[in-house]
């Protein structure tokens, strides 16, 4: 690896998609800065909100919805209206 020929200092994602890549990258070569977990963290709402729930905060309820069955359960359970957002992204 040039890494260790060259060893590189930082590593910077220019796009919202490179996060979680960058992050895998710097700690397998030990770079400062964001690591795969927080990466994780940061663009999956549904892992935002559960790490953010243990530290005390509260969040609205939620589900994370993997099929169409779910979003109908988490319905009838909390009624209308509640917001259907991807896991990650936005919109």
């Amino acid at each position: 690896l040039i890494h260790s020929v060259h060893p590189i200092e930082k590593l910077i994602a220019l796009n919202e998609l490179d996060i979680i890549r960058a992050g895998i990258c710097r700690q397998a070569l030990k770079i400062p800065g964001q690591s795969y977990e927080s990466a994780i963290a940061y663009r999956n709402k549904g892992v935002m909100k559960k790490h953010i729930q243990t530290r005390g905060i509260r969040v609205p309820k939620f589900q994370i919805a993997d099929n169409l069955f779910d979003i109908l359960k988490f319905k009838e359970a909390t009624g209308f209206p509640f917001v259907l957002k991807p896991l990650a992204g936005s919109g």
